[in-house]
């Protein structure tokens, strides 16, 4: 088995072209998303609705929480960034990734490295 094994063999230069594009279009994403213009969307429930949404109700398998609603609790809940923020459920972490923007947003932005590093270390808790 040792010696098939041995035998495979990997092209990575085949789709390099391919695979740099997509390379620099995730950090182009990255700065997008890392900056005060990123409004805490799910980024992985837009992608995965998009996918999703010619199969049936019962292919799909998997809700995600829409923005609105994660927006209203978030609110109604009183949350701040001062508070600590548990969701239990967090599958993609909608709850959490709105909360974080929430909570960015409440110190100033990105730019106070201290306060958003606190946010992302200490006061964001998920569970699947």
């Amino acid at each position: 088995l040792g010696e098939q094994f041995a035998l495979i063999q990997c092209n990575y230069t085949e789709n390099q072209a391919a695979i740099d594009a997509f390379i620099a279009c995730i950090d182009d994403i990255s700065e997008s998303i890392n900056s005060d213009y990123w409004k805490g969307e799910d980024v992985m429930a837009i992608f995965f609705n998009e996918f999703t949404r010619y199969k049936g109700k019962s292919e799909q398998g998997q809700v995600f929480t829409p923005d609105h609603i994660t927006s209203l609790i978030y609110r109604i809940t009183g949350t701040c960034h001062k508070d600590n923020v548990l969701d239990a459920c967090c599958g993609s972490g909608s709850f959490l990734t709105k909360a974080m923007s929430y909570m960015i947003s409440e110190v100033g932005g990105i730019s106070n490295e201290a306060a958003v590093l606190d946010i992302k270390k200490n006061r964001l808790f998920g569970i699947e």
